[in-house]
C-alpha cells in the first residue's frame, strides 16, 4: 500500500510533531508499506498538479493536524476523494480554537467529517468534539497511544532533588509555571527553615522559545533562580539523544501545559518507569488517568509547588508514582503502537501489510 502522510513538523526541528512524524512512519514502514511524506507548513510544498499527482497515485491519506493540512485536503476533496482519510488530532489543531472560542475550528469540523478515521494520541479527547457531532465522529475516532523505547537509567532509584520540562516555550505550554512554583517554594524555604532546611530542588527546562513574548521573562528567571537550593535553569533546545540522556537520571517529569493532545514525551517516561507531575488537562489525563497520584490544576503554581514539596519530601509519594508509572509501562510498548496501525489499517480494508 501506498501512503501519502501530510506532515507538519517544521523541517530540522525537534518537536512533538516531528518525533511523532518519524516514529509513525516508521511504523507504516514496518508493516510493508511505502510512505511518502509531504511538508505542509506555509505555502504548497509543489504545484497543484505534482500534488494531485501524489494522491491519485496514493491509497491511503493520512494528516496530521487539520489546520495546516487544510490547502491540501481541500485538493483532496476537489478529487472527489479518491482515497480514505485518516485524520490525526493535534492537541494544538483541536483546543487553541476550543480556548479562544469555545468552538473547534472549520478547518477541524471539515476535516473530521470527511475523514474515514479519526486517530487521537490520548483518551477521552472526543468529548470536547461538538456535541451535534459527538456520536458520529466518535464512533469513527481511534486511540493510538504513543509508544517508544525504554530508557535504562543510571542510578537505583528517582532522585527527588531532579526535575525537568521538556518542550518548545509556547504560552500555550505554560513554560512560567514552574518558575512561579520554584519562586513559591523558595519563599517557603525561607519562611519555614527549620522544617524545609533539607529541600533541595533543580528544575531544568530544555526547549527552544518559539513565543518571542516570553523571552524577557524567561532570560530574568534564569538569572534570578538559576542558584541556591530550589533552582529553575533554562538549557535551551534538545534533541531526541539529549532527552534520553537527560532521563537516564531518573528526573521527575513535569507537565504544565494549559492543553495537550497527549504529548509524546509522556509515553517516553511512561515506558521507562519515570514518574510524571501533570496538569489536569484532557491530553494529560486521557493518558495518565483522572486517578493519576500527581495531578494539579492548570495554571495554578501552588498547586504544582504542593506536589513538587510532596516529591521531595515523602519517598511513599514518590512510590506511588512509581507505581502508577509502571503500571503504564506497557500502554506505551512500540509494538502495540504498531500493531494499532495494523488493526486500524485493517478497519479500512487495507491489509496489515504492503503490497
Amino acid at each position: 500500500m501506498k501512503i501519502l502522510y501530510l506532515d507538519p513538523a517544521l523541517p530540522e526541528t525537534t518537536s512533538g510533531n516531528s518525533s511523532t512524524s518519524t516514529r509513525i512512519t516508521e511504523h507504516w514502514r514496518n508493516l510493508g508499506h511505502d510512505v511518502s511524506s509531504l511538508s505542509v507548513r506555509g505555502k504548497l510544498p509543489e504545484d497543484e498538479a505534482q500534488i494531485r499527482k501524489l494522491i491519485t497515485g496514493s491509497d491511503l491519506l493520512v494528516a496530521l493536524h487539520a489546520t495546516y493540512c487544510h490547502s491540501i485536503l481541500k485538493i483532496w476533496h476537489d478529487l472527489q476523494k479518491p482515497v480514505p482519510l485518516i485524520l490525526i488530532v493535534s492537541g494544538t489543531d483541536l483546543f487553541e480554537p476550543i480556548l479562544e472560542s469555545g468552538e473547534v475550528s472549520t478547518e477541524f469540523s471539515w476535516a473530521s467529517e470527511e475523514s474515514s478515521r479519526i486517530v487521537t494520541l490520548a483518551a477521552g479527547l472526543d468529548a470536547y468534539y461538538p456535541e451535534v457531532r459527538r456520536q458520529e465522529w466518535g464512533a469513527k475516532t481511534r486511540v493510538i497511544y504513543q509508544g517508544a523505547e525504554p530508557v535504562k537509567w543510571n542510578c537505583q532509584q528517582y532522585d527527588p532533588q531532579q526535575a525537568v520540562v521538556i518542550g518548545h516555550l509556547r504560552s500555550v505550554k505554560d513554560p512560567l509555571l514552574p518558575v512561579r512554583a520554584v519562586e513559591i517554594l523558595r519563599e517557603k524555604r525561607i519562611q519555614e527553615q527549620a522544617a524545609l532546611k533539607d529541600v533541595r530542588l533543580t528544575i531544568q527546562h530544555f526547549g527552544k522559545i518559539l513565543d518571542l513574548n516570553l523571552k524577557a521573562q524567561m532570560e530574568s528567571a534564569q538569572v534570578q533562580l538559576a542558584s541556591g537550593p530550589v533552582r529553575w535553569q533554562w538549557n535551551g533546545p534538545v534533541s531526541e539523544t539529549g532527552i534520553r540522556q537527560v532521563m537516564s537520571s531518573a528526573p521527575l517529569l513535569i507537565m504544565p501545559s494549559l492543553h495537550e493532545g497527549g504529548a509524546n514525551v509522556v509515553g517516553k517516561f511512561l515506558v521507562s518507569g519515570l514518574p510524571i507531575v501533570a496538569s489536569r488537562v484532557a491530553g494529560n489525563t486521557g493518558i495518565l488517568g483522572e486517578d493519576w497520584p500527581a495531578l494539579f490544576d492548570a495554571g495554578d503554581p501552588q498547586a504544582l509547588a504542593d506536589l513538587l514539596l510532596r516529591w521531595n519530601l515523602e519517598p511513599q509519594f514518590r512510590e506511588q508514582i512509581s507505581r502508577a508509572a509502571k503500571n503504564l509501562a506497557d500502554q506505551h510498548d512500540l509494538r502495540r503502537e504498531e500493531q494499532r496501525w495494523s488493526d486500524l489499517f485493517g478497519e479500512l480494508g487495507i491489509s496489515g501489510t504492503g503490497n
